[in-house]
């Protein structure tokens, strides 16, 4: 982003301004973003890990039964 020539010190300071908020509040959200993917992975193994020893501890209680 440029200010034309002759632009007052307010009008350059207030750009300053928001664009330092800007970049601040992109920065945030990519943050954010990032964790919530992290949280969906770490859930999405935690069901996997989940499901397969459910299946484990269903197949000994079969096992148990006929044994």
């Amino acid at each position: 982003m440029t200010i034309a020539p002759g632009g007052s010190q307010e009008t350059r300071a207030a750009t300053d301004f928001c664009l330092r908020r800007a970049c601040a509040s992109l920065r945030v959200c990519s943050a954010e973003r990032q964790s919530a993917m992290v949280r969906s992975s770490a859930t999405r193994v935690d069901s996997v890990e989940t499901r397969e020893r459910a299946e484990e501890l269903s197949a000994a209680v079969q096992w148990q039964k006929y044994y």
